[in-house]
């Protein structure tokens, strides 16, 4: 009997349970969101530019903004985020519907660089995003006129960064190979 009760606790002590509460950003919160560029549109809102914004599990915000900057780039760091910051981000997150996978993209169906119809409205964007929360990533791509919720998230990124231009984006280049 002793040891049937060990093993349940030894059991229960490995699983150790996540608890997902929505309301609160989860411990390994990280986002990862891309404004495609979409060409030369003058008339485009400045949160709707191009721009990579990288939001680290430890709060460091990087971010580029402008021609050039793609997912191929990892900007460099513009702003700290405080706990209540990354708390105050969590509600735009969820409200934006990037925690939900059933509206996911599976790596390989990511969306290419590719420009917009010319016919769609200035105001519109394609937006890539990463969401990493307890231990998963969802993927996801859409444009602002598909998900309008997205908005203040994005507003909210870019009200964050702090001055990127102060700190230019860096290529990603791969790894050296060892062998």
């Amino acid at each position: 009997m002793l040891v049937a009760v060990l093993c349940v606790c030894v059991a229960a002590c490995a699983s150790s349970p996540t608890t997902e509460d929505p309301d609160r950003p989860p411990p390994d919160f990280a986002l990862v969101l891309t404004v495609a560029e979409r060409g030369a549109r003058a008339e485009r809102p400045a949160a709707l530019r191009p721009a990579q914004y990288v939001l680290t599990a430890d709060g460091v915000l990087r971010a580029a903004v402008g021609p050039g900057a793609t997912h191929d780039l990892l900007p460099a760091p513009t702003a700290r985020l405080t706990p209540a910051q990354r708390r105050q981000l969590w509600p735009l997150v969820v409200a934006a519907g990037l925690d939900r996978p059933d509206a996911s993209l599976e790596p390989e169906e990511e969306a290419q660089d590719t420009p917009l119809n010319t016919s769609s409205p200035p105001h519109d964007a394609r937006l890539t995003t990463a969401l990493t929360g307890y231990g998963r990533t969802t993927r996801q791509s859409f444009t602002l006129a598909e998900r309008p919720a997205a908005g203040p998230l994005l507003d909210a990124l870019a009200g964050l960064r702090g001055d990127p231009a102060a700190a230019p984006a860096t290529p990603v280049e791969p790894p050296p190979n060892p062998y």
